[in-house]
């Protein structure tokens, strides 16, 4: 299937790598990633895009969570040891 423009107005697409990125932080931060998986079915198999798609989510979002997670923990400690040398 062509299409001349991609979904959301080209703003979600796999054509380039800077829109490619886009598309992937979108889905890894849960807005919208279910309109996504929808119009990559039609280009592609329906399981293709359902497994991406998860795996996309799950391991991202876990990752990107933990990441926030350990950058809140480190300032934190870090916090902690000016107070206790002060």
């Amino acid at each position: 299937m062509y299409y001349e423009r991609g979904p959301n107005f080209g703003a979600t697409s796999y054509d380039d790598v800077i829109s490619a990125c886009a598309t992937i932080f979108q889905a890894v931060t849960l807005e919208g990633w279910v309109d996504q998986m929808y119009e990559l079915e039609k280009t592609t198999s329906k399981a293709s895009s359902i497994i991406f798609y998860v795996l996309v989510v799950l391991i991202g979002s876990f990752f990107l969570v933990n990441l926030f997670l350990a950058v809140l923990f480190d300032a934190f400690a870090r916090q902690q040891e000016d107070e206790l040398d002060a």
